[in-house]
């Protein structure tokens, strides 16, 4: 019995324990909301910013990937890999003796005609010229069909589907040189088929020489577009597997090698015309042409600088066989860099051209802050780790020699500001249903009072944009206790 009424003793004395414990933590718990004040925030109108933090690469400003436009071999090779060039500055040249020949030739044989005086113009054509003027017929039917395809392959994204989506940087550079050089065939091919079909029949000799002549140079021009068409979409072929590869982009190489067969068909036989033709047919100014297509391929035979910038590439040295259509050097730009970065799909409807940012770079630590402006969005999504994303890129305000290509740059982005805008942090909004509140003191303890609002945009650091309810000079609660 003992025993039982010392157990039981001990079992009060625990439980008194445990009541004091608690109305000491209530004493505590009501002494500190009875004695500390709530956060108060004066509002105030201030720059309201919505922003987008991402990463980013800095990359050239300018890239390109350079190569001859014919085979031969590498007569001089005065850069080296690292060099500063200036825009149109010899980067390598090949042998381009015979070619010199050429255009003296060319000069020698004008020379002779205004030396002869008048040249025949005879209506009595040979064989030669019928065959001739036979072959220019052709030619421009091969042309017309040809100019139309390349234009479809170029230019219709509902034909050539796959050109809404390149699989990368290089393919677009193939892109463009084709675009470039279908551009500068087709100027010359308008107005080159209107004069065809304006000249009346029956032709006389002189003009006969003078269409061969136009239309060998014109056939050039155009192998060179086709050419160079073919290099972007077989190279985007190459890209891809056959489980993942537009059928579009078969169809257009398989026509482009037609077309390419077409083309070097037609240039001889347009060749063989004017060797046919006497040079008395030849008109003077049909010759000043000769003279200029030499000097244009004599032009090929040198590889410029397109623009001011660093060799980062050069895989040819003096003496190798250059192969026509090869990319052997690189280049980047020497002046402002920009900034690639990929962005999530849920941040970029935020985004527009024009918006500006707040740039650091790994190298130099978050307190060394650069400045960049967005400058293209694309348009196409790009999948990365199964997340959509939009490729942007941004420019640097100004040159800074600390700015180096490849660097890691933290971006952020102000996609919105306004002026003069009340806002309130989150943690001060009190929600019922559908309805938002905040807490407003009065200035008389216990007299704070509710004030109905309507908010509008989500903010940087947690702000919300206010549009009604609240004026300037309102004391809200932060951390309401009814909230």
């Amino acid at each position: 019995m003992k025993n039982l009424f010392s157990k039981i003793k001990k079992y009060w004395l625990v439980v008194i324990l445990i009541i004091v414990v608690a109305l000491i933590a209530s004493y505590f718990v009501w002494f500190r909301s009875s004695t500390v004040k709530p956060e108060i925030i004066t509002i105030a109108p201030t720059d309201f910013l919505q922003t987008v933090a991402v990463s980013g690469k800095v990359v050239p400003a300018k890239t390109v990937e350079l190569g001859f436009n014919k085979s031969g071999p590498v007569a001089e090779v005065p850069v080296s890999v690292g060099q500063y060039v200036g825009a149109g500055q010899l980067i390598a040249a090949l042998d381009s003796r015979d070619a010199a020949i050429a255009i003296e030739n060319a000069k020698i044989d004008l020379q002779k005609m205004l030396e002869t005086g008048k040249l025949n113009s005879s209506n009595n054509l040979s064989k030669e010229d019928e065959s001739s003027l036979a072959t220019i017929d052709k030619s421009y039917l091969d042309m017309s069909t040809i100019f139309d395809g390349l234009n479809s392959i170029l230019n219709n994204y509902q034909v050539s589907t796959y050109k809404t989506n390149l699989p990368n940087d290089t393919a677009r550079s193939y892109y463009q040189t084709a675009q470039t050089s279908y551009y500068k065939a087709k100027k010359s091919y308008d107005p080159a088929l209107v004069n065809y079909h304006q000249l009346k029949r029956p032709l006389s000799k002189t003009d006969i020489a003078k269409l061969v002549e136009d239309t060998y140079v014109l056939a050039q021009s155009l192998s060179q577009a086709v050419n160079d068409s073919y290099n972007f979409v077989s190279f985007t072929y190459d890209q891809y597997g056959d489980d993942s590869r537009s059928p579009a982009l078969g169809i257009d190489k398989s026509n482009l090698a037609t077309w390419r067969m077409t083309v070097s068909n037609m240039i001889p036989l347009l060749g063989s015309g004017r060797n046919d033709i006497n040079d008395s047919s030849l008109s003077i100014e049909a010759q000043k042409l000769v003279i200029a297509q030499k000097e244009n391929d004599y032009a090929n035979y040198f590889l410029r600088a397109p623009f001011a910038g660093v060799i980062t590439r050069l895989d040819i040295k003096t003496g190798e066989q250059s192969v026509a259509g090869q990319a052997t050097v690189s280049m980047i730009n020497s002046g402002l860099f920009q900034i690639e970065s990929y962005v999530p799909e849920i941040y970029i409807a935020n985004l527009k051209v024009g918006n500006q940012a707040e740039v650091t770079l790994d190298a130099y630590g978050p307190e060394t802050k650069f400045s960049a402006q967005v400058i293209s969005i694309d348009p196409a999504e790009t999948l990365r780790d199964g997340i959509s994303t939009y490729k942007v890129k941004l420019q640097f305000s100004k040159d800074d020699a600390r700015i180096k290509p490849g660097m890691t740059a933290n971006l952020l982005i102000t996609a919105l500001k306004k002026p003069n805008t009340i806002s309130v942090p989150a943690a001060a909004i009190i929600t019922r249903g559908s309805q938002k509140f905040v807490e407003v003191a009065t200035g008389t303890e216990g007299k704070n009072v509710e004030k109905l609002i309507t908010t509008g945009e989500l903010g940087a650091l947690g702000q919300t944009e206010i549009l009604s309810g609240l004026i300037t000079g309102d004391q809200v609660i932060l951390n309401p206790q009814t909230k």
